[in-house]
């Protein structure tokens, strides 16, 4: 398959980056509406640099587009979630030990009045949470993720991507590259992008022959693939592959 302008433009930016920039410059923004070609430019993209499915691991935010992504890509793809965390659950004896604590609380409490009854009720009720948060699994950072081991994350649907997500997945300190649709309507949540390097990634904005190009208000009003800086002004390679401000 032969790529257009546009995406050999695109596809020259991402492989620049990657081989020279991605020391400085942790992110890189690769916009597009559906049918551009982003997944198109990701299989060039990795054949060009001989990565092999190791060296490169996908991620989205929910199940389904991981599933969408594997598909196009060919390579497998995971949520974020399953990529960076660790899920940890109490055991049953904890939950035991918390609930005998419980009772003891609430069996002495009954005896109390005043200001000491206030106190142990206080008490009581945190203890209650607390039981009830026991039940529920926790998700902490996997310090054993295979991002460390990596060359290159990919990630898609980032828009859902809060600030606590975006900074556990660059403080893996690996080069992300960021696919995203200018198209979607974008999350209050924000943000993955900008960097731990540099508060001005790159993107390249890729267009179809029927549909026009991201505008710089596009741009701007996709948290998830924003600069964390605010007014901050990245660089961007057009479909022409002329470098322009965002």
């Amino acid at each position: 398959m032969k790529l257009s302008d546009g995406q050999a433009a695109a596809l020259r930016a991402v492989r620049d980056w990657f081989l020279s920039g991605a020391e400085g410059q942790q992110v890189f923004r690769l916009f597009g509406y559906a049918g551009t070609g982003k997944s198109t430019i990701l299989k060039y993209l990795i054949g060009d640099l001989s990565l092999d499915d190791g060296e490169v691991l996908q991620a989205c935010f929910t199940g389904k587009a991981a599933y969408v992504l594997k598909r196009k890509s060919g390579m497998p793809c995971s949520t974020i979630h399953r990529l960076i965390y660790r899920v940890s659950e109490a055991t049953e004896a904890e939950i035991a030990t918390a609930r005998q604590k419980l009772e003891e609380l609430e069996s002495a409490a009954l005896a109390l009045y005043g200001a000491e009854r206030v106190a142990a009720d206080a008490e009581i009720a945190a203890l209650r949470i607390s039981l009830k948060q026991m039940r529920q699994p926790r998700f902490g950072l996997n310090e054993e993720s295979q991002v460390r081991d990596c060359k290159l994350v990919v990630l898609d649907e980032v828009s859902m991507v809060g600030p606590e997500m975006a900074s556990d997945l660059l403080s893996f300190d690996k080069p992300i590259l960021v696919l995203g649709d200018p198209g979607q309507l974008p999350s209050s949540r924000s943000t993955i992008s900008g960097s731990r390097r540099s508060s001005r990634p790159r993107k390249a904005i890729l267009s179809a022959a029927r549909t026009v190009g991201a505008s710089r208000a596009d741009c701007r009003s996709i948290p998830g693939i924003s600069s964390i800086t605010r007014g901050s002004t990245p660089n961007a390679t057009s479909a022409t592959g002329r470098s322009r401000g965002a």
